[in-house]
């Protein structure tokens, strides 16, 4: 191993080999009493005790910054590097598992990355100790590149940080292009333990610890708040009615069931370039193990011509990344998958990520859809499938039918109708479902019902057919070529995504438009759940673009009570309610297990609406999700009937004829509202499941068994479950 290591007596994080700062200025470790670990008696397998507190020891190998995690009360222990080198890995394999973090970094134009570990590369390490951790400051001189990574033992475990302004890259030529963060915290071999990894895939899954003889080709690879469009060459359009599986929530984690200890990572700083990584054994390699890797530079495809030809590259700068991670314990009765969730709400609690939820009690959704185009000789003709008269009168029906106080969503109500009339910029209701009389008309039928109307807004999208001039504003990708979205007619071909400069500024519009419609609340999508890199006269980032959302998200949260449409976490605070929540996961082929961990971890804190019961194949099955995850459920519906979309964009709106539906709304409603009165403002405190039984138990008492099977169940506490029901008992 080629280090050396010091422990600074005095705290300066420029004693040592570091080279000068650049452009960045260096970073200061936490100022603290300097404590040599040597001196320190107690070890655990070669690690030396550094920081206690009432729940856990933090034990540290210094050459290698590798971590033991223990528990106090049972012993239990996580380490973060593997603990002994496997015959026939090679050296850079062992470099990497065996070292608590490792850096990868770009030379010149070459766009293969070099590893840094502390194994095989000549590096040092100056040392700087508190009561409650350590800091580090790293030089490795071949890459000419100093960092400083700060751990801090917490009452829930600890934190890691690397803050951008203690990166120090000292030659223009070599520069820092990813960073893992203890990588291997919780690693397993071959099954050796038992446990799972915990993926945030949709609601979330579960790769289950054990060998698997590789039949796995490949990990699984996710970027945090989905892909980075501005990346890729080509990029497809997605309704927002049947949206692919995305990574909402930056967390990570790993359980050992039979040890009775595991832990939750979240991603506090940096998420929006992370990309989670979990690898089951036999995927190129015999351990499981899983991590977030973040992305400083990107490697991309430059066109060198207009029609053919690319070269690879990188990005010339660094995206903003400020490292922080939380690594959240859970052990005992605690260390399983829902122990994991409650860890993630009281983070969101703690850093106020309900600060607008609404608390007004149970309402079944209603969505309706108001107008699109189709082809017509040389015209387009408006295709208009509920009016706003209409709506009023399904849901006086509704409410006849003992449907009270709907939570309503109306889409598709602006001129140009649901495709045509994107992005939406407060332009005019549609003429054709009634106009700004119409559109009053409603609101106020809603508000006399009970109901919260909605007006969904879309800012992401803009359709050069209907917006040119907008759409000269459209997200360019890093390469400077404008995003085109093919998708596939039949009345309009393509989409471009509007400028976030441009959203910002068209916000404010909006905002003003909305107040004069006398609707209770504005529905955002689009802005909600995308992020990319872009260039807009020079390049941004994936950070840069959050910013600019969240600005705009804030400005409708300050004018009105907001539901956000399957929203990343760093939106969730302007949220008063959640909609299209994925009900589950994309089932990966080496997931053991799809769990409610998003609707766990959100119970009792926010209301949380499902995606669309009636695009459901299996409604039975997704009405027990319900029941199980405690998420309220919603229907699209139209006054007409959906063949009238069949030559439309919206033609993937296949059930949506509301004398269809009338019944089994109001079957939905009665029963799911007894559900939630029972439950009231209670949160979810455990969540397990023993074959296709599922016991779901709340703060309050309540407990709810789900039997998924299509046969009879009989509870641990002798209650028997009928086929594919549920019952609810104290």
């Amino acid at each position: 191993m080629l280090g050396i290591l010091t422990v600074c007596a005095a705290c300066s994080p420029t004693h040592g080999s570091a080279p000068p700062a650049g452009d960045i200025p260096p970073h200061v470790p936490p100022a603290g009493s300097p404590v040599n670990a040597a001196e320190r008696h107690a070890e655990l397998d070669g690690h030396v005790l550094v920081a206690e507190n009432a729940q856990f020891e933090m034990y540290l190998k210094e050459a290698t910054l590798g971590l033991i995690i223990r528990d106090k009360v049972s012993g239990a222990h996580m380490r973060s590097t593997a603990a002994e080198p496997n015959e026939g890995d090679n050296p850079m394999w062992r470099g990497f598992y065996q070292s608590g973090v490792v850096m990868r970094f770009l030379r010149g134009t070459n766009i293969n990355m070099t590893q840094m570990d502390f194994i095989n590369n000549e590096h040092t390490i100056t040392m700087f100790y508190r009561p409650d951790g350590f800091s580090a400051d790293i030089y490795f001189p071949e890459a000419e590149i100093a960092y400083t990574l700060t751990v801090t033992l917490t009452d829930s475990g600890f934190s890691a940080e690397i803050p951008q302004s203690s990166i120090r890259e000292g030659n223009p030529d070599l520069v820092v292009g990813e960073f893992y963060v203890y990588p291997f915290l919780g690693y397993s071999t071959l099954g050796e333990d038992e446990g799972y990894m915990f993926i945030p895939d949709g609601q979330g899954a579960l790769i289950e610890l054990k060998d698997n003889e590789r039949r796995f080709p490949a990990p699984f690879m996710g970027d945090v708040f989905g892909d980075n469009a501005g990346l890729r060459l080509f990029s497809s359009f997605s309704s927002y009615l049947v949206p692919p599986e995305k990574i909402l929530m930056p967390v990570y984690g790993m359980v050992h069931t039979e040890k009775g200890i595991g832990f939750l990572g979240i991603i506090e700083s940096g998420a929006e370039n992370a990309v989670i990584e979990a690898w089951p054994n036999g995927a190129s390699t015999h351990f499981d193990w899983i991590s977030a890797r973040f992305v400083y530079r990107h490697v991309f495809m430059q066109p060198t011509g207009q029609t053919s030809g690319t070269v690879q590259t990188r990005t010339e700068r660094s995206n903003r990344i400020d490292i922080k991670i939380r690594f959240a314990f859970v052990t005992g009765d605690d260390a399983g998958y829902d122990g994991l969730a409650l860890r993630y709400r009281g983070f969101l609690q703690e850093t106020g990520a309900f600060a607008s939820a609404s608390d007004d009690g149970f309402r079944t959704q209603i969505d309706f859809f108001g107008q699109e185009k189709r082809n017509w000789a040389l015209f387009k003709l408006d295709v208009n499938m509920t009016t706003f008269r209409e709506a009023a009168d399904i849901l006086e029906q509704l409410s006849e039918a003992g449907v009270k106080e709907p939570f309503v969503v109306y889409s598709g109500w602006q001129s140009g109708g649901a495709t045509g009339g994107v992005p939406n910029t407060g332009s005019s209701p549609a003429s054709g479902l009634g106009g700004t009389g119409g559109l009053r008309y409603l609101a106020k039928k809603a508000e006399e019902e009970g109901a919260k109307l909605l007006l969904l807004n879309d800012l992401l999208y803009v359709n050069p057919d209907s917006h040119p001039f907008l759409a000269m504003s459209a997200i360019r990708r890093i390469t400077g070529r404008t995003i085109e979205m093919e998708i596939g007619g039949p009345v309009f071909f393509d989409m471009r995504y509007l400028s976030p400069f441009r959203a910002v500024e068209l916000a404010a519009r909006a905002v003003d438009r909305h107040k004069k419609f006398g609707a209770y609340g504005v529905s955002l999508i689009g802005t909600t759940d995308f992020l990319t890199a872009f260039r807009d006269r020079a390049y941004y980032d994936r950070a840069d673009n959050a910013a600019l959302y969240r600005d705009l998200t804030s400005q409708f949260a300050d004018a009105f009570p907001l539901a956000l449409n399957r929203a990343f976490a760093n939106q969730w605070e302007f949220a008063s309610y959640m909609v299209n929540m994925p009900a589950g996961g994309s089932r990966y082929v080496y997931t053991s297990e799809e769990v409610p961990f998003l609707a766990i971890a959100l119970s009792g804190q926010i209301p949380v609406y499902a995606e669309y019961t009636n695009f459901q194949a299996n409604q039975r099955e997704f009405f027990l999700k319900l029941v199980e995850s405690g998420m309220r459920p919603s229907f699209l519906l139209t006054a007409e009937s959906p063949s009238l979309l069949q030559h439309t964009n919206s033609r993937n709106i296949y059930s949506s004829d509301y004398t269809l539906y009338m019944e089994t709304i109001a079957d939905y409603d009665a029963i799911l509202r007894g559900l939630h009165e029972k439950i009231g403002g209670a949160s979810i405190t455990g969540h397990k499941r023993a074959g296709d039984l599922v016991t779901v138990t709340y703060g309050n008492g309540l407990t709810v068994y789900v039997n998924f099977s299509r046969e009879p169940v009989l509870t641990a506490s002798g209650r028997t479950v009928g086929a594919l029901d549920w019952e609810a008992v104290r």
